[in-house]
């Protein structure tokens, strides 16, 4: 996976040592932060091994940043107070990847995230007709008026909205509407942060 150039650039420009280090962004979200480091001669250690040094280096910065972008917007920066790194073999050539992710958040959060996640299981599982059926229906038009926008039949539609039902795990027209309202916000909240 090759790094991106805009999003290397402006965390090079943000913290210059990531680009005297030579380290790519691949991605980056305040979930998880995906970065990597080319071999270099001039990063080695005897043997042609990437230095240590380096690869904590990486690690740091990876985590530094994914700490960044989870700040609240009135804080000052971010420091490194704890790091652990698993070194799983020697690195001699190509390049290494790093992927940092945020262990300890809030736990409402992590709960919130859990909900969303299972929502979009569910969603997933909606074949193309049956999410077109699924929206006309949140917005309260009757099976005979979703018939005609779709220019299928009323027991078709019934049909794809009983499967609608079924695959998104609700048991009232209320209970769907609320789903697709939190899977809406989910997705706007994601759009609205670059996700």
């Amino acid at each position: 996976m090759d790094g991106d150039p805009q999003l290397t650039a402006q965390v090079a420009a943000a913290a210059p040592y990531t680009g005297f280090l030579g380290m790519e962004i691949v991605s980056a979200s305040p979930d998880e932060v995906r970065s990597r480091l080319a071999w270099s001669a001039d990063k080695c250690t005897a043997g042609g091994m990437l230095h240590g040094g380096a690869l904590m280096s990486l690690a740091d910065s990876a985590g530094g940043f994914l700490a960044f972008l989870n700040l609240p917007a009135d804080a000052k920066g971010t420091a490194t107070i704890e790091s652990k790194t698993n070194f799983l073999g020697p690195i001699r050539a190509g390049h290494v990847n790093a992927v940092s992710r945020a262990l300890q958040w809030n736990a409402e959060l992590r709960v919130r995230r859990r909900d969303i996640d299972e929502l979009e299981r569910r969603e997933a599982r909606l074949t193309r007709r049956e999410r077109e059926v699924c929206a006309l229906v949140v917005t309260g038009r009757l099976n005979k008026q979703i018939a005609a926008t779709l220019g299928t039949s009323e027991k078709t539609v019934k049909v794809h909205r009983s499967r609608v039902m079924t695959k998104m795990e609700v048991a009232s027209l209320a209970e769907l509407v609320r789903t697709v309202e939190r899977l809406n916000r989910a997705h706007s909240s994601a759009e609205a942060n670059g996700q």
